[in-house]
Protein backbone atom coordinates (compact mmCIF):
# COMPACT_ATOMS: atom_id res chain seq x y z
CA UNK A 1 0.00 0.00 0.00
CA UNK A 2 2.70 2.68 1.22
CA UNK A 3 5.89 2.74 1.00
CA UNK A 4 7.43 0.96 4.52
CA UNK A 5 9.55 4.58 5.28
CA UNK A 6 6.01 6.15 5.26
CA UNK A 7 4.77 3.29 7.17
CA UNK A 8 7.29 3.18 9.44
CA UNK A 9 6.80 7.15 9.83
CA UNK A 10 3.59 7.01 10.51
CA UNK A 11 3.91 4.23 13.63
CA UNK A 12 6.23 7.06 15.13
CA UNK A 13 4.74 9.16 17.74
CA UNK A 14 5.19 13.02 17.87
CA UNK A 15 8.58 12.85 19.33
CA UNK A 16 10.21 10.08 16.88
CA UNK A 17 8.69 12.38 14.04
CA UNK A 18 10.23 15.41 15.44
CA UNK A 19 14.05 13.57 15.55
CA UNK A 20 13.46 11.99 11.99
CA UNK A 21 12.79 15.54 10.83
CA UNK A 22 15.26 17.22 12.39
CA UNK A 23 18.11 15.32 13.40
CA UNK A 24 19.25 12.90 10.06
CA UNK A 25 20.63 14.61 7.08
CA UNK A 26 19.64 13.17 3.51
CA UNK A 27 16.71 11.92 4.50
CA UNK A 28 13.64 10.79 2.69
CA UNK A 29 11.18 13.47 3.76
CA UNK A 30 7.86 11.43 4.21
CA UNK A 31 4.74 13.39 4.00
CA UNK A 32 1.91 12.04 6.34
CA UNK A 33 -1.86 14.00 5.24
CA UNK A 34 -5.03 12.93 6.86
CA UNK A 35 -6.02 10.77 3.67
CA UNK A 36 -3.22 8.66 4.75
CA UNK A 37 -4.29 8.02 8.22
CA UNK A 38 -7.12 7.33 7.11
CA UNK A 39 -6.28 5.17 4.70
CA UNK A 40 -3.91 2.94 7.30
CA UNK A 41 -6.80 3.00 9.67
CA UNK A 42 -9.65 1.59 7.12
CA UNK A 43 -7.24 -1.19 6.10
CA UNK A 44 -6.47 -1.95 10.04
CA UNK A 45 -10.39 -1.84 10.15
CA UNK A 46 -10.13 0.52 12.80
CA UNK A 47 -12.18 3.30 11.13
CA UNK A 48 -15.38 2.41 8.99
CA UNK A 49 -16.21 5.20 6.41
CA UNK A 50 -19.14 4.73 3.80
CA UNK A 51 -18.21 3.71 0.45
CA UNK A 52 -20.38 6.79 -1.51
CA UNK A 53 -18.31 9.35 0.82
CA UNK A 54 -16.55 11.70 -1.58
CA UNK A 55 -14.30 13.36 0.93
CA UNK A 56 -11.46 10.68 1.11
CA UNK A 57 -10.94 10.88 -2.63
CA UNK A 58 -10.98 14.98 -2.43
CA UNK A 59 -9.03 15.00 0.46
CA UNK A 60 -5.93 12.79 -1.37
CA UNK A 61 -6.32 15.32 -4.38
CA UNK A 62 -5.85 18.17 -2.45
CA UNK A 63 -2.41 16.84 -0.31
CA UNK A 64 -1.34 15.58 -4.13
CA UNK A 65 -1.23 12.28 -2.87
CA UNK A 66 -1.59 10.18 -5.54
CA UNK A 67 -0.73 6.83 -4.05
CA UNK A 68 -3.83 7.70 -1.22
CA UNK A 69 -6.05 8.43 -4.21
CA UNK A 70 -5.10 4.60 -6.28
CA UNK A 71 -5.75 3.19 -3.24
CA UNK A 72 -8.85 4.78 -2.40
CA UNK A 73 -10.34 3.95 -5.69
CA UNK A 74 -9.39 0.51 -5.95
CA UNK A 75 -11.49 0.40 -2.16
CA UNK A 76 -13.87 1.60 -4.70
CA UNK A 77 -14.68 5.01 -2.81
CA UNK A 78 -16.68 7.58 -4.63
CA UNK A 79 -15.14 11.02 -6.12
CA UNK A 80 -17.15 13.64 -7.41
CA UNK A 81 -15.70 16.88 -9.13
CA UNK A 82 -14.34 17.96 -6.15
CA UNK A 83 -12.17 15.52 -6.54
CA UNK A 84 -10.29 17.63 -9.83
CA UNK A 85 -10.88 21.03 -8.45
CA UNK A 86 -9.00 19.89 -5.47
CA UNK A 87 -6.24 19.08 -7.59
CA UNK A 88 -6.58 21.71 -10.03
CA UNK A 89 -6.33 24.71 -6.87
CA UNK A 90 -3.41 23.09 -5.39
CA UNK A 91 -1.50 22.22 -9.13
CA UNK A 92 -1.46 18.48 -8.29
CA UNK A 93 -1.23 17.54 -11.84
CA UNK A 94 -0.93 14.16 -11.68
CA UNK A 95 -3.63 13.68 -9.40
CA UNK A 96 -5.60 15.65 -11.94
CA UNK A 97 -4.40 13.59 -15.18
CA UNK A 98 -5.40 10.61 -13.15
CA UNK A 99 -8.50 11.35 -11.68
CA UNK A 100 -10.03 12.37 -15.38
CA UNK A 101 -8.07 9.45 -17.29
CA UNK A 102 -10.18 6.97 -14.61
CA UNK A 103 -13.37 8.91 -15.61
CA UNK A 104 -13.51 11.33 -12.57
CA UNK A 105 -16.36 14.33 -13.83
CA UNK A 106 -14.88 18.00 -13.34
CA UNK A 107 -16.31 21.17 -14.51
CA UNK A 108 -15.70 25.35 -13.99
CA UNK A 109 -14.28 25.05 -11.03
CA UNK A 110 -11.30 23.11 -12.24
CA UNK A 111 -10.36 25.31 -14.94
CA UNK A 112 -11.42 28.14 -11.99
CA UNK A 113 -8.89 27.32 -9.05
CA UNK A 114 -6.33 26.52 -11.44
CA UNK A 115 -6.35 29.90 -12.94
CA UNK A 116 -6.78 31.62 -9.80
CA UNK A 117 -4.06 30.33 -7.98
CA UNK A 118 -1.73 29.94 -10.98
CA UNK A 119 -1.53 26.30 -12.03
CA UNK A 120 -0.56 26.93 -15.56
CA UNK A 121 0.28 23.31 -16.25
CA UNK A 122 -3.22 22.23 -14.43
CA UNK A 123 -5.09 24.84 -16.55
CA UNK A 124 -3.78 23.43 -19.64
CA UNK A 125 -4.52 19.78 -19.25
CA UNK A 126 -8.14 20.53 -18.06
CA UNK A 127 -8.68 22.88 -21.03
CA UNK A 128 -6.98 20.56 -23.80
CA UNK A 129 -9.18 17.39 -22.63
CA UNK A 130 -12.21 19.81 -22.91
CA UNK A 131 -12.98 20.93 -18.70
CA UNK A 132 -15.00 24.25 -19.70
CA UNK A 133 -14.30 27.86 -18.53
CA UNK A 134 -15.95 31.09 -19.30
CA UNK A 135 -15.42 34.92 -18.21
CA UNK A 136 -14.82 33.99 -14.32
CA UNK A 137 -11.55 31.80 -15.43
CA UNK A 138 -10.13 35.13 -17.02
CA UNK A 139 -11.14 37.39 -13.86
CA UNK A 140 -9.38 35.32 -11.44
CA UNK A 141 -6.50 34.72 -13.35
CA UNK A 142 -6.29 38.73 -13.37
CA UNK A 143 -7.24 39.31 -10.23
CA UNK A 144 -4.27 37.34 -8.73
CA UNK A 145 -1.81 38.36 -10.98
CA UNK A 146 -1.47 35.46 -13.36
CA UNK A 147 -0.56 36.82 -16.24
CA UNK A 148 0.48 33.37 -17.93
CA UNK A 149 -2.84 31.85 -16.74
CA UNK A 150 -4.34 34.73 -18.11
CA UNK A 151 -3.16 35.07 -21.80
CA UNK A 152 -3.55 31.31 -22.31
CA UNK A 153 -6.93 32.03 -21.68
CA UNK A 154 -7.34 34.88 -23.78
CA UNK A 155 -5.43 32.86 -26.38
CA UNK A 156 -6.90 29.96 -26.61
CA UNK A 157 -10.51 31.12 -26.97
CA UNK A 158 -11.48 31.82 -23.54
CA UNK A 159 -13.90 34.94 -22.71
CA UNK A 160 -13.31 37.59 -20.70
CA UNK A 161 -15.58 40.80 -19.42
CA UNK A 162 -15.07 44.20 -17.46
CA UNK A 163 -14.67 42.24 -14.21
CA UNK A 164 -11.00 41.54 -15.69
CA UNK A 165 -9.64 44.52 -15.94
CA UNK A 166 -11.60 45.31 -12.80
CA UNK A 167 -10.22 43.28 -10.61
CA UNK A 168 -6.91 43.41 -11.92
CA UNK A 169 -6.79 47.09 -11.19
CA UNK A 170 -8.27 46.31 -7.19
CA UNK A 171 -5.85 44.27 -6.65
CA UNK A 172 -3.07 46.13 -8.16
CA UNK A 173 -1.95 43.77 -11.04
CA UNK A 174 -1.03 46.29 -13.35
CA UNK A 175 0.51 43.48 -16.05
CA UNK A 176 -2.92 41.63 -16.36
CA UNK A 177 -4.34 44.88 -16.67
CA UNK A 178 -2.57 46.08 -19.41
CA UNK A 179 -2.48 43.41 -21.25
CA UNK A 180 -5.98 42.75 -21.17
CA UNK A 181 -7.17 46.82 -21.71
CA UNK A 182 -4.56 46.21 -25.00
CA UNK A 183 -6.16 43.26 -26.05
CA UNK A 184 -9.32 44.79 -25.82
CA UNK A 185 -11.13 43.45 -22.86
CA UNK A 186 -13.63 46.03 -21.68
CA UNK A 187 -13.52 48.69 -18.68
CA UNK A 188 -15.89 51.13 -16.98
CA UNK A 189 -16.02 53.55 -14.56
CA UNK A 190 -15.80 50.61 -11.71
CA UNK A 191 -12.65 49.76 -12.72
CA UNK A 192 -11.04 53.20 -11.69
CA UNK A 193 -13.63 53.20 -8.42
CA UNK A 194 -11.69 49.93 -7.60
CA UNK A 195 -8.21 50.73 -8.23
CA UNK A 196 -8.69 53.81 -5.83
CA UNK A 197 -10.42 51.48 -3.77
CA UNK A 198 -7.41 48.99 -2.84
CA UNK A 199 -4.69 52.30 -3.60
CA UNK A 200 -3.68 50.99 -6.38
CA UNK A 201 -2.53 54.27 -7.85
CA UNK A 202 -0.09 52.83 -10.69
CA UNK A 203 -3.47 50.98 -12.31
CA UNK A 204 -5.78 54.22 -11.49
CA UNK A 205 -3.27 56.56 -13.33
CA UNK A 206 -3.15 53.89 -16.78
CA UNK A 207 -6.69 53.14 -16.93
CA UNK A 208 -7.53 57.17 -16.58
CA UNK A 209 -4.47 58.26 -19.20
CA UNK A 210 -5.56 55.26 -21.51
CA UNK A 211 -9.29 56.21 -21.62
CA UNK A 212 -11.16 54.43 -19.08
CA UNK A 213 -14.24 56.69 -17.46
CA UNK A 214 -14.63 57.35 -13.88
CA UNK A 215 -17.59 59.35 -11.57
CA UNK A 216 -17.74 60.03 -8.14
CA UNK A 217 -17.43 56.73 -6.95
CA UNK A 218 -13.57 56.97 -7.59
CA UNK A 219 -13.39 59.60 -5.23
CA UNK A 220 -15.34 57.87 -2.85
CA UNK A 221 -13.60 55.02 -2.91
CA UNK A 222 -10.29 56.31 -2.46
CA UNK A 223 -11.28 58.68 0.88
CA UNK A 224 -13.37 55.51 2.07
CA UNK A 225 -9.81 53.64 2.57
CA UNK A 226 -8.08 56.56 3.05
CA UNK A 227 -5.72 56.45 -0.38
CA UNK A 228 -5.19 60.09 -0.08
CA UNK A 229 -2.37 59.70 -3.08
CA UNK A 230 -5.90 57.96 -5.51
CA UNK A 231 -7.98 60.92 -3.96
CA UNK A 232 -5.31 63.51 -4.53
CA UNK A 233 -4.32 62.24 -8.34
CA UNK A 234 -8.20 61.64 -9.27
CA UNK A 235 -9.67 65.33 -8.11
CA UNK A 236 -6.53 66.95 -9.64
CA UNK A 237 -7.76 65.45 -13.19
CA UNK A 238 -11.18 66.60 -12.37
CA UNK A 239 -12.99 63.43 -10.95
CA UNK A 240 -16.38 64.97 -9.42
CA UNK A 241 -16.23 64.44 -6.08
CA UNK A 242 -19.43 65.61 -3.53
CA UNK A 243 -20.51 65.46 0.22
CA UNK A 244 -21.13 61.94 0.25
CA UNK A 245 -16.80 62.07 0.04
CA UNK A 246 -16.53 63.85 3.02
CA UNK A 247 -19.03 61.86 5.13
CA UNK A 248 -17.72 58.80 3.84
CA UNK A 249 -14.13 60.18 4.85
CA UNK A 250 -15.19 61.21 8.45
CA UNK A 251 -17.48 58.26 9.05
CA UNK A 252 -14.12 55.92 8.42
CA UNK A 253 -12.20 58.37 10.15
CA UNK A 254 -9.85 59.13 7.40
CA UNK A 255 -8.95 63.06 8.61
CA UNK A 256 -6.13 62.99 5.78
CA UNK A 257 -8.88 62.39 3.63
CA UNK A 258 -11.34 64.64 4.83
CA UNK A 259 -8.96 67.20 5.40
CA UNK A 260 -7.77 67.15 1.82
CA UNK A 261 -11.04 67.69 0.41
CA UNK A 262 -12.33 70.00 2.37
CA UNK A 263 -9.40 72.20 1.80
CA UNK A 264 -9.64 71.85 -2.04
CA UNK A 265 -13.33 72.87 -2.18
CA UNK A 266 -15.19 69.41 -1.48
CA UNK A 267 -18.89 70.39 -0.04
CA UNK A 268 -20.16 69.04 3.19
CA UNK A 269 -23.11 69.14 5.63
CA UNK A 270 -24.53 67.87 8.90
CA UNK A 271 -23.82 63.84 7.52
CA UNK A 272 -20.33 64.52 7.62
CA UNK A 273 -20.40 65.32 11.75
CA UNK A 274 -22.99 62.68 11.96
CA UNK A 275 -20.59 60.01 10.16
CA UNK A 276 -18.02 60.96 12.58
CA UNK A 277 -19.87 60.63 15.65
CA UNK A 278 -21.66 57.82 14.75
CA UNK A 279 -18.25 55.82 14.22
CA UNK A 280 -16.50 58.00 17.37
CA UNK A 281 -14.11 59.22 14.94
CA UNK A 282 -13.29 62.42 17.14
CA UNK A 283 -10.46 64.13 15.54
CA UNK A 284 -12.59 63.95 12.32
CA UNK A 285 -15.41 65.49 14.29
CA UNK A 286 -13.16 67.79 16.07
CA UNK A 287 -11.89 69.03 12.38
CA UNK A 288 -15.05 69.54 10.78
CA UNK A 289 -16.54 71.83 13.48
CA UNK A 290 -13.16 73.66 14.09
CA UNK A 291 -13.75 74.93 9.89
CA UNK A 292 -17.69 75.61 10.28
CA UNK A 293 -19.27 72.30 9.58
CA UNK A 294 -22.98 72.17 10.60
CA UNK A 295 -23.61 69.27 12.66
CA UNK A 296 -27.82 68.62 13.46
CA UNK A 297 -29.46 68.30 16.78
CA UNK A 298 -29.20 64.30 17.24
CA UNK A 299 -25.44 65.00 16.98
CA UNK A 300 -24.99 66.92 19.02
CA UNK A 301 -27.08 65.20 22.07
CA UNK A 302 -24.86 61.91 20.78
CA UNK A 303 -21.74 64.21 21.70
CA UNK A 304 -23.20 65.35 24.82
CA UNK A 305 -24.29 61.99 26.03
CA UNK A 306 -20.56 60.62 24.95
CA UNK A 307 -18.83 63.71 27.11
CA UNK A 308 -20.74 62.33 30.17
CA UNK A 309 -20.25 58.43 29.54
CA UNK A 310 -16.51 59.29 29.88
CA UNK A 311 -17.32 61.38 33.00
CA UNK A 312 -18.52 58.04 34.41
Amino acid sequence: MFTLAKLAYYSCDESQRHWYNTVPKNIININIKSCCDDLIQITKGTKQINRLNTILCARAAKYGHLDCLKFFRLMKFSWNERTCSNAARNGHINCLIYAHENNCKWNLSTTDFAAKYGHLECLKYAHTHRCPWDEKTCMLAASNGHLECLKYCFENGCLWNVDTCTFSAYNGHFKCLKYAHENGCSWDTNTCAKAASGGQLKCLKYAFENGCGWDVSTSYKAAERGHLACLKYAHKNGCPWDGHVTYIAAAKGNLSCLKYAHKNGCEWNETTCAGSVKNKNWDCLKYARQNGCPWDKVTRILVIRNKLLKKK
